[in-house]
């Protein structure tokens, strides 16, 4: 029985019995039956959020009163086209963001170009800014391929 005893507790040192067994106690556990002890419950956890969804940018377009008159744009792919109400006015442009610039074309003005643009001597460059709201620009115009320095604002039209 001695001989048992020892096994058991050479058993019991490497953990592959109980250390009762080990001692002769009737509790004797056969190797590979231990198990960990039980893990607490799990803390439930609140459910991931999942992040805001992007919202989306105001676009220039829509209808504006602008300083050089009543503006209808459209943007689309970062493109701006539209026309406005003085001498025939026409936008063509591109958009980055809350930027807009381009060419703007008359079919008559009060300075002309050496060269013809959109089939008109009277055109010139632009630039606008937009607001965050998307409910007014700031921006310049010129004549030609000048710099644009004039202001040129507006404000979206109430539907």
């Amino acid at each position: 029985m001695n001989a048992k005893i020892a096994v058991l507790a050479a058993c019991a040192a490497l953990g592959l019995v109980a250390p009762a067994a080990a001692q002769g106690d009737q509790g004797y556990v056969p190797p590979g039956s231990l198990s960990a002890p039980p893990s607490p419950p799990a803390t439930p956890q609140p459910a991931p959020v999942p992040p805001p969804a992007p919202q989306s940018q105001p676009t220039f377009s829509g209808a504006w009163s602008s300083s050089e008159g009543d503006l209808s744009l459209v943007q689309q792919n970062g493109s701006l086209a539209g026309t406005y109400s003085k001498r025939g006015g026409r936008i063509m442009g591109q958009v980055d963001g809350a930027q807009a610039q381009g060419y703007w074309a008359q079919d008559l003005a009060d300075q002309g170009c050496a060269n013809t643009r959109f089939g008109t001597a009277y055109w010139g460059r632009f630039t606008w800014s937009l607001s965050p709201d998307g409910g007014h620009f700031d921006g310049q115009w010129s004549y030609c391929d000048a710099d644009p320095t004039n202001p040129w604002n507006g404000d979206r039209k109430g539907d």
